[in-house]
């Protein structure tokens, strides 16, 4: 029978404490690591067109224009003319379907999913596994989606340099395309380096969430 007084039985004890509390400080220091990443992106972050756009729309309508009144001057290219006027309609029609750009949101960014406006539901943040944007005069957003995501259904609108959504299927996984002529957040159009930073952002908070989740539930689980 193990006395109280015991020396071996005080020293398990007293080891057993101290594991005890370094299990619970670490635990309450991942949970802390967790809220801090979460903290660092706001809840939503809204990302609209760049009005730059119905500049190009008219400076694009303007541009065919003047080609289909120069085709006139020549006997071979004069067919040419009435189509270089259609293209020309169809750059005015998306100068007015571009009415609202600065106003309307193009993409939104959350702590757990992505949205856009070509996208019928959002995205959920950690099915990313890869992420590239390249930058032009139009802005590609190019993302892999892990195998067995769920992929939303795709609802762009027509027109000229008008924002849209496809979807590629790749060996298994998916890539989500998004195009946008320009995304702008408080008035400064962002290159590919910041809106590529400002995605990982909230692609590690959708990570941290889902680590905090865990954790507390297996707190919870102890009690």
């Amino acid at each position: 029978m193990t006395s109280s007084n015991d020396p071996l039985a005080q020293l398990a004890q007293s080891l057993t404490g101290d594991y005890n509390q370094y299990a619970y400080d670490q635990h309450q220091a991942g949970i802390a690591h967790c809220q801090q990443r979460i903290a660092h992106v706001p809840e939503v972050t809204e990302l609209v067109l760049t009005p730059r756009v119905r500049r190009l729309a008219v400076v694009m309508a303007v541009m065919f224009f003047a080609f289909g009144l120069m085709s006139l001057a020549g006997e071979k290219a004069r067919f040419m003319g009435p189509v270089m006027w259609l293209v020309s309609l169809a750059f005015v029609l998306s100068y007015w379907q571009h009415r609202d750009a600065g106003k309307r949101v193009l993409l939104r960014l959350t702590r757990t999913h992505l949205w856009f406006c070509g996208l019928e539901a959002p995205v959920a943040l950690r099915d990313i596994t890869q992420a590239h944007i390249r930058d032009g005069k139009m802005m590609r957003i190019h993302l892999t989606l892990r195998e067995g995501a769920g992929l939303p259904r795709i609802t762009n609108r027509k027109g000229a340099i008008m924002p849209g959504a496809t979807l590629k299927r790749r060996s298994g996984a998916t890539e989500l395309r998004l195009v946008a002529y320009g995304f702008e957040f408080d008035g400064q159009v962002l290159d590919a380096e910041q809106l590529m930073g400002m995605l990982l952002a909230y692609c590690d908070a959708a990570q941290a969430q889902a680590e905090l989740q865990s954790l507390t539930a297996g707190q919870a689980h102890r009690r």
